[in-house]
């Protein structure tokens, strides 16, 4: 596993503009599909049927979130065993990784070279539509730091049946990289007619730290995020381009891990209504907030993985400094 150091003298700094997607391993693709697409109302943008992996935006992206099945992903595993992978690892629902956008690929292989000087071994790929390094942190969680190479990723990502995989091979900084920026700053967000709820895209994640202090390491030293609010054991940290993108939380006594992953819904969002609706269905809702800086609910996927929607709104954070324990994660 590719962990921090306690130290660093020269940070690594990949410095991201914002969270991209988040990835997990699910137990069934047809089930998330359905949840994703009929209860929580994203598009469904890609799928890839020999590995049972689905991905889906609503046009923020080529997709805010995505997943593999943990029976393939053992399958896969088997096949191409991967001695950086952890123990256990996609072996149930949980976070398989986060997807960090970069600005463009000058900026990925810039930051590629000093991982490498700082004797990181990041591991790459080019999946069609982006440029990736991957690293784990230090509670085994995966990152994929990426530049997309395509402006127009609706040529790839067409709803149908996809493949992410080229026979080329990117070397960073074997050729000038390209400082294209292929993301667009104003995207057309896409809102569903028949589901529950109506998100625009992702916008954060909240994490359980089983080590805390090394975790905000990597993300400050190595991911190169700023801290936006720091507490007594949170910090919120953001990219160039986000007000936050990540709360790293110490776990305590609790299972470290994912928390919950966070989706900003239209400002016109009904969310009790939402709420009701979800009920009636047997969805669980765990949480209903009314808090100075959102107004939110969560609920539980079929997985058991806990998914918050939100309206954005302007105040500080003295509601969760206030709030205790995993009360103070769903507040977060």
């Amino acid at each position: 596993m590719t962990a921090a150091p306690a130290q660093r003298s020269t940070p690594v700094a990949y410095r991201p503009r914002r969270l991209g997607h988040i990835n997990l391993f699910v137990l069934d693709t047809y089930v998330m599909k359905e949840f994703l697409t009929q209860v929580c109302g994203f598009e469904m943008t890609g799928i890839i049927s020999k590995t049972r992996s689905a991905f889906f935006s609503n046009g923020n992206t080529h997709h805010d979130i995505g997943f593999i099945e943990t029976a393939s992903y053992k399958e896969f595993r088997r096949k191409y065993p991967d001695p950086n992978d952890p123990p256990g690892r996609g072996d149930k629902p949980a976070l398989n990784h986060f997807g960090w956008e970069m600005e463009h690929e000058a900026d990925l292989a810039a930051a590629y070279e000093r991982a490498k000087s700082a004797g990181l071994k990041p591991r790459i790929t080019n999946n069609g539509t982006s440029l990736s390094n991957y690293l784990f942190d230090p509670d085994g969680g995966q990152h994929q730091f990426y530049a997309d190479d395509t402006l127009d990723w609706r040529t790839v990502y067409t709803g149908a049946d996809v493949d992410l995989h080229r026979p080329a091979t990117w070397v960073p900084g074997a050729q000038p990289p390209s400082t294209a920026r292929n993301y667009d700053p104003n995207p057309t967000i896409r809102r569903s007619t028949t589901s529950i709820l109506h998100p625009m895209r992702v916008t954060h994640a909240v994490l359980l730290c089983a080590h805390h202090e090394a975790m905000v390491r990597f993300y400050t030293e190595i991911a190169g995020f700023d801290v936006v609010h720091r507490g007594a054991d949170y910090v919120y940290l953001g990219g160039s381009a986000s007000h936050y993108d990540i709360v790293l939380m110490a776990a305590g006594a609790r299972a470290p891990g994912l928390h919950h992953a966070a989706f900003e819904v239209w400002p016109d969002e009904d969310l009790a209504t939402a709420a009701k609706a979800l009920r009636a269905r047997n969805i669980e809702v765990v949480a209903e907030h009314d808090l100075a800086h959102k107004r939110s609910l969560t609920l539980r996927d079929p997985n058991g993985i806990l998914f918050e929607f939100y309206v954005r709104r302007t105040g500080g954070f003295a509601d969760v400094a206030r709030a205790t324990g995993d009360a103070r994660a769903l507040a977060a």
